[in-house]
C-alpha cells in the first residue's frame, strides 16, 4: 500500500487504541479529532484516561517519524462524555 492511499477513521473509547492502518513506508500523519478530547503516549507507555498528552476536540496535529506511529496509543479523556474519531491521513 502507498503512502497517502489511506485515511483511516480511529475510534477512541475507554480502552487504548493504536493507529490500524500505518503504511509501511509511512513517517507522517495529519490526525484530526472530532467529538471528545483524547490523551495519547509514543514513549512505548500506555496512556490512562487521566494521564497522557491532550489532542483537543477540533484540532489538527502532526505525527511525524516512523517509530512514533508505531508506538503512539490513544484513549478518551477521562471528561469527555462520549467517544473520538480521530481522522487520519498518511504520507
Amino acid at each position: 500500500m502507498a503512502t497517502g492511499d489511506v485515511n483511516e477513521s480511529l475510534t477512541v473509547s475507554t480502552s487504548v487504541v493504536s493507529l490500524a492502518s500505518v503504511p509501511t513506508d509511512a513517517t507522517y500523519a495529519f490526525v484530526q479529532v472530532e467529538g471528545a478530547k483524547v490523551r495519547w503516549r509514543y514513549d512505548g507507555t500506555s496512556p490512562t484516561s487521566t494521564v497522557g498528552n491532550f489532542f483537543n476536540v477540533g484540532g489538527a496535529y502532526d505525527v511525524t517519524g516512523a517509530s512514533k506511529l508505531a508506538n503512539i496509543k490513544f484513549i478518551r479523556d477521562s471528561t469527555a462524555g462520549g467517544d473520538a474519531t480521530l481522522r487520519i491521513a498518511y504520507a
